[in-house]
């Protein structure tokens, strides 16, 4: 009873404080281990490793004063065989260090790195296999329920059986040029949908969220193994959607892992009453990721 009392006494007191409209600062004093490499890496199937490396600050720090290392040595294993050392690439103003050869699914890649007067840092995963999957239909609907969400999409999804597969899905706009007969996605223009419920041979199940998202996370737990559909509501544009280009990735758990995390992180950043969010991190000695994942993209048109 006196701690449901307390309880009580707690809640009336952060009410009161919101109430009264004043901004309460409160100071926590979070523990620091010290200077550290973060070595950040998402590789993906059938292309060239990039690296990206900085020091590690206090949380006090602005994301944005983050320093990049130069003249690290980072070296690429292949099944815990070297196979080469990244080369240092100044990209659009900032630091990478970039391989020769591309990587390939069903592999496992490590990446060592050194350098900055800081301990060595190191960190492993595998790239997966290219998921199955095909857009079947694209349309719009006259009169939605929800005037944001007008279009509507349905993907196929065959899933291997036997093993945990996890997935990201995002859908970017594209477009079709009649001279040339070539499609163009634009992979800076990703358009929000929200994942309305998957079908299989046995009907509507996981209805997932009404929600609109750049991006969707779902693992197989409840279809491992089976062909099964997934129905999409797409949001509206202020040009008509003509064609889209759906994009699902296969991840690896550490790379489901590390985006998951960190997108709850970023949905929790205004709310001062949420549960604090720690991004996944696989770097040994250090702070970072080093991800596998296969992506399969293409374009669809609308029927209607």
């Amino acid at each position: 009873m006196k701690i449901r009392l307390l309880s009580y006494l707690l809640i009336f007191i952060a009410i009161a404080m919101i109430s009264c409209g004043k901004q309460q600062t409160v100071s926590i004093d979070i523990p620091y281990d010290g200077d550290k490499i973060v070595l950040n890496s998402i590789m993906t199937n059938d292309s060239i490793v990039y690296a990206h490396i900085t020091k590690s600050a206090s949380a006090k720090a602005s994301i944005d004063s983050l320093t990049e290392l130069s003249g690290c040595k980072v070296d690429l294993y292949e099944n815990n065989q070297l196979k080469e050392t990244l080369i240092e690439t100044l990209i659009n103003g900032r630091k990478y260090y970039i391989s020769k050869s591309k990587t390939l699914s069903n592999r496992s890649y490590t990446l060592k790195a050194s350098g900055g007067n800081l301990a060595g840092v190191e960190g492993t995963d595998q790239i997966p296999a290219k998921p199955g999957f095909s857009p079947l239909e694209f349309w719009k609907i006259s009169n939605p329920p929800d005037s944001l969400k007008p279009y509507r999409m349905t993907i196929k999804i065959k899933d291997p059986a036997g093993e945990k597969n996890y997935y990201r899905l995002k859908i970017y706009s594209a477009s079709y040029n009649t001279g040339t007969k070539r499609y163009t996605i634009n992979k800076n223009s990703e358009i929000s949908f929200s994942l309305d419920n998957f079908i299989d041979e046995k009907g509507v199940f996981g209805v997932v969220s009404d929600n609109l998202s750049r991006t969707g996370f779902f693992t197989d737990d409840t279809f491992n193994g089976q062909e099964i559909s997934l129905n999409l509501s797409l949001r509206t544009a202020s040009d008509e959607r003509l064609y889209v280009a759906p994009e699902l990735m296969a991840l690896s758990k550490q790379a489901y892992l590390y985006f998951d995390s960190k997108k709850k992180q970023e949905n929790n950043k205004d709310n001062p009453f949420a549960e604090a969010v720690i991004v996944y991190n696989n770097i040994s000695g250090g702070y970072g990721i080093v991800g596998g994942m296969a992506d399969s993209i293409t374009v669809i048109k609308r029927l209607n």
